[in-house]
């Protein structure tokens, strides 16, 4: 309900008596005042009409409601007129009263607020998704079915796409921030030795890897999976470096035995 839909003597009661009057409560008072309707009132024994949104009032009367001194109450009304808030008139020069019509609403201009309070939800707008295209990803997933499938000699089975899509989605993410300017075919290189060492893991100690291996347990898991190559190639690399020695002494154990036979 609007505020204004309220009598002033209901709204009046509310009103704390012999005290002085905030501008805003003023202003709220001015506004109750105001006829919500064209009406005919005798003052000093003449008819006047007067419209809604006007009122006869005189400055004494207001300066008793507010408890306000006089300089204060024209003050305050000289500033609303100023700024348009009230137009004030007298309807004749030897009355005290003045005809105050407040400008600022169309409530006084016989349009009625709207009494009907039923909320109403504004129709969502429909937007359309983009459809992605999956081909770059759907070929990265091409490579890991056919290289899984060159190592296991058992075909890859995609059991959930949307999973190993997101899963070669995070890949291509971690390739462009490892190598910010690498190009589709580099890229496509680098996944080849990704897949490569993945499905290379072997042996009982890494057989929940091997036996499990898939897209998304390649993502999660490649810091573990960097590490076992890794450890591997060490390995390999130790015992490359023995074999190396020991044919090295051996062709050194040869050469001295020839040595000893030419001197014999």
């Amino acid at each position: 309900m609007d505020i204004r839909d309220l009598q002033h003597n209901e709204f009046e009661k509310y009103w704390a008596k012999n005290r002085v009057f905030s501008q805003f409560e003023a202003m709220l008072d001015l506004v109750f005042l105001m006829s919500d309707k064209d009406s005919e009132q005798v003052i000093y024994g003449q008819v006047y009409e007067f419209k809604a949104g006007q009122r006869p009032l005189s400055n004494p009367l207001l300066q008793k409601r507010w408890n306000w001194s006089r300089q204060q109450v024209r003050t305050f009304l000289d500033k609303l007129e100023k700024d348009g808030v009230i137009k004030r008139e007298q309807p004749h020069s030897n009355h005290t009263l003045t005809t105050f019509t407040y400008l600022k609403s169309d409530y006084y201009k016989g349009e009625q607020p709207n009494t009907n309070h039923t909320l109403t939800t504004p129709e969502p707008k429909k937007t359309t998704r983009k459809k992605r295209d999956y081909t770059y990803i759907d070929s990265i997933i091409s490579l890991w079915q056919r290289m899984y499938l060159e190592s296991r000699e058992i075909e890859y089975d995609v059991t959930t796409r949307g999973k190993d899509r997101a899963a070669v989605s995070k890949l291509i993410q971690m390739n462009k921030k490892a190598n910010p300017d690498a190009t589709t075919e580099s890229s496509m290189k680098n996944f080849e030795y990704v897949f490569q060492i993945s499905l290379a893991i072997n042996g009982k100690k890494h057989e929940w890897l091997h036996e499990g291996m898939s897209l998304p347990l390649l993502v999660s898991q490649w810091n573990t999976i960097k590490s076992i190559h890794n450890e591997t190639n060490r390995r390999n690399n130790t015992q490359s470096t023995r074999e190396e020695k020991r044919d090295f002494l051996e062709r050194i154990g040869d050469h001295f035995d020839k040595i000893k036979s030419a001197e014999s």
